[in-house]
């Protein structure tokens, strides 16, 4: 049997088809080389997330950042071993 194979973006920790990776807001294609931003788990292209208001791209900002630090504990911590 023929094997379909699908390209499959991994992105915000999911991976997504090709086609079906574009922008939740105005539904334009995304690759990994656009600048694209996570919100409610959907893409949102910088296109749009300009135009998002400013408190709501404050708030992002803060949760992505929350995010990394998460993701990333800053080195040198003592272990309470």
């Amino acid at each position: 049997a023929p094997t379909l194979a699908l390209t499959v973006v991994s992105a915000l920790n999911k991976a997504w088809c090709v086609s079906c990776f574009s922008c939740s807001t105005c539904n334009s294609k995304l690759t990994l080389k656009n600048k694209f931003v996570e919100f409610d788990m959907k893409p949102v292209c910088k296109r749009c997330y300009e135009k998002f208001p400013l408190e709501l791209k404050r708030r992002l900002k803060k949760l992505s950042e929350l995010a990394s630090r998460k993701a990333h504990p800053k080195a040198g911590n003592p272990s309470s071993a």
